[in-house]
């Protein structure tokens, strides 16, 4: 299993990913003239979300936390 701190570091940036994306959310509605720029914005998040959770899907199957089906896998306690 991965020792460092890496999957926590995504989950970090994918927390930070999805905050910016609300409020892009409400950049939409507080600043009309700029919509169609928070939309892109917006869009822009979203498509790096979708990146960061494939990321961290990916990683955990490749640790043996889940397995081709995205099922969690049974892992042994350690003694």
């Amino acid at each position: 299993m991965i020792e460092c701190e890496c999957p926590a570091k995504l989950m970090q940036i994918l927390e930070q990913v999805r905050d910016f994306t609300k409020y892009t959310e409400q950049c939409i509605e507080k600043y009309p003239e700029d919509k169609a720029t928070h939309k892109w914005l917006k869009s822009s998040s979203m498509n790096i979300d979708q990146l960061l959770s494939t990321t961290l899907i990916q990683l955990a199957r490749y640790e043996g936390f889940i397995n081709e089906d995205n099922e969690i896998v049974e892992r042994e306690e350690a003694h």
